[in-house]
C-alpha cells in the first residue's frame, strides 16, 4: 500500500468560534485516535488541524494509503478513517485518523479492480460493477492496494457475491450475499439468447452424505465448473449432483451426467468428483478383506 505525507498543526483551541475561524483560512480540523486509551479505555485524541490543499491528494483519488501524519515534527503512521462533507458545497469539514498498531488488523475500504472478458459480454451482455470497495480486515501491511476479481467465466445475467471472494490474509466484512458485480441483460443480448444457445461455465454443488464418506473415505471435487450448452434462461445457477450412493474409491464423470435442457460440452471421462481413500479408510478394507 502505498503512503502520503500530510503536515499539521496541534490545536490548542478546539471551540466552535476557533473551528470557524480556522474553516474561514481554508484549515480542516482534524482528529487522530491514537494506540494509547485514557482513564476510560478510548483512544487518546489529538486534535490538529490541516491545510484544505494538504488533504486534496488523500481525499480526492481512488487509491488508498497509509498516512505518514507529521503533526509539529511528531510523525505517527495512520489510516484515514472518516470524512465529512459540506451538504452543499462539498467542503471538507473534518478528518478523523486511526494511529495504526502494526501488531492489530484494521479495517479498510479497498477498490475493487474487475479483471478478463467476460462469457456474458462477449454474449452482448454488459458488465456493471456494484460494489466499488470492500471493506476488509487485516493487518495494514497485508492489505493491497486493490481487489482483483477475475470475470472471464462470468455469464450472462450471473453475479459474482461477496462470499464467493477469497484473499490470503484478507477477512472480508461486507455482508457474504451483497453483489459485488453482475453481467446485464441488454435488449439486444436478450433476443439473441432467446434464438440460439450458449455455452458458459456452470459451477458444480454436491448434495448427500456419500456412502464412502461414511466408510471414512474424503469426498473430493475435481471439476468446479461445468461447461454446459444451451438457452440462457434455462441454465441453472449451478449443477446438482447427487453423490450419495458414491462408494469409497468411487468416482462421477461427466458421461454418466445428464440435465434437462442442458448440453455437457466437458470431455464424457472427465472425473467430475471421486471418494478418495484415507489411510483409516484403507486400513479397515484391509482388514475386512482378512
Amino acid at each position: 500500500m502505498k503512503s502520503i505525507e500530510i503536515k499539521g498543526t496541534v490545536r490548542t483551541d478546539v471551540g466552535k468560534k476557533a473551528t470557524h475561524e480556522l474553516r474561514k483560512n481554508n484549515g480542516v480540523p482534524c482528529v487522530l485516535y491514537g494506540v494509547q486509551k485514557d482513564e476510560n479505555g478510548l483512544p487518546v485524541a489529538t486534535h490538529f488541524s490541516v491545510p484544505t490543499e494538504g488533504l486534496r491528494n488523500l481525499v480526492y483519488t481512488p487509491h488508498i494509503y497509509v498516512v505518514d501524519l507529521n503533526i509539529d515534527g511528531k510523525i505517527v503512521n495512520a489510516i484515514l478513517k472518516d470524512i465529512q462533507f459540506h451538504p452543499v458545497t462539498d467542503a471538507i469539514l473534518h478528518v478523523d485518523f486511526y494511529q495504526i498498531d502494526e501488531a492489530k488488523p484494521i479495517v479498510m475500504e479497498v477498490p475493487v479492480q474487475l479483471e478478463g472478458l467476460a462469457e456474458g459480454v462477449r454474449a452482448g451482455g454488459k458488465l456493471a460493477l456494484q460494489l466499488r470497495k470492500l471493506k476488509v480486515k487485516a493487518l495494514y501491511n497485508v492489505i493491497p492496494e486493490r481487489l482483483v476479481v477475475d470475470v472471464t467465466s462470468l455469464g450472462l445475467g450471473k453475479t459474482v457475491k461477496v462470499g464467493e471472494l477469497s484473499y490470503e490474509g484478507l477477512e472480508l466484512i461486507n455482508a457474504k450475499e451483497a453483489v459485488v458485480c453482475a453481467v446485464k441483460l441488454t435488449r439486444a443480448a436478450r433476443g439473441a439468447a432467446e434464438a440460439k444457445p450458449i455455452v458458459m461455465e456452470v459451477p458444480v454443488q454436491l448434495e448427500g452424505l456419500a456412502e464412502g464418506v461414511r466408510a471414512g473415505g474424503k469426498l473430493a471435487l475435481q471439476l468446479r465448473k461445468l461447461k454446459v450448452k444451451a438457452l440462457y434462461n434455462v441454465i441453472p445457477e449451478r449443477l446438482v449432483v447427487d453423490v450419495t450412493s458414491l462408494g469409497l474409491g468411487k468416482t462421477v464423470k461427466v458421461g454418466e451426467l445428464s440435465y434437462e435442457g442442458l448440453e455437457l460440452i466437458n470431455a464424457k471421462e472427465a472425473v467430475v468428483c471421486a471418494v478418495k481413500l484415507t489411510r483409516a479408510a484403507r486400513g479397515a478394507a484391509a482388514t475386512a478383506g482378512k
